[in-house]
């Protein structure tokens, strides 16, 4: 195999993860969301997940067990911090969201993150166009798709203004170029950011 039917077997090799990354995100905040209008109390079950997800990566880092090293092969990113890089954030994310925030807009952080994640990577990936200004990694037409679909959930769920002014949050947030920092991860920013921001608006006019 020659240089390059190489580089097109290795970025034909790193689509097909970030798709599978990408499906398990959109698996796994469905569940969030199931979970979450089904009894909001269930959340504390779900710490006790995320603490052994922790533990787990903690073991997997030292002392790599093969089955989970064959999952994570398949899932991780090469420049995650930590094994499980992105369910750990994942839970963490939209725990503390819906831990602090009233239902409605902790519901739509995770609604955010869980359908805009996904549809940013699809519509950039496939339209590509021009890229922000401000960040060179992310591209016009993905960013426009990390706010037009969540708000087409939410704006029926919401009203127009919470419906809308979350995704906003969440599009802005996903679209900075932050440190790589594990709690700067998008799966932990947008949830608490854009129910943050929808509990402010609750708070101020709570006629929303």
């Amino acid at each position: 195999m020659d240089g390059r039917s190489r580089a097109i077997a290795a970025a034909g090799g790193r689509r097909e993860l970030r798709i599978r990354r990408k499906l398990f995100h959109l698996a796994l905040g469905t569940a969030f969301i199931i979970l979450f209008l089904g009894d909001r109390d269930l959340r504390w079950p779900l710490y006790l997940v995320l603490l052994l997800g922790l533990a787990l990566s903690f073991v997997q880092e030292r002392w790599p067990l093969r089955p989970l090293k064959w999952m994570l092969d398949r899932y991780d990113k090469v420049s995650d911090h930590v094994p499980g890089q992105g369910p750990i954030t994942f839970f963490l994310g939209c725990l503390v969201a819906w831990s602090l925030f009233p239902s409605d807009t902790a519901l739509g952080g995770i609604v955010v993150l869980t359908f805009g994640d996904p549809s940013a990577y699809m519509v950039g990936t496939l339209l590509r166009g021009r890229p922000l200004p401000w960040n060179g990694n992310k591209t016009w037409a993905g960013t426009a798709a990390f706010f037009l679909v969540p708000a087409c959930i939410l704006v029926p769920l919401m009203g127009p203004v919470l419906g809308i002014m979350l995704p906003v949050v969440g599009a802005i947030v996903e679209s900075l170029a932050l440190p790589d920092m594990l709690v700067l991860d998008d799966n932990v920013t947008v949830p608490i950011a854009s129910g943050a921001f929808g509990a402010l608006l609750l708070l101020l006019f709570p006629g929303l």
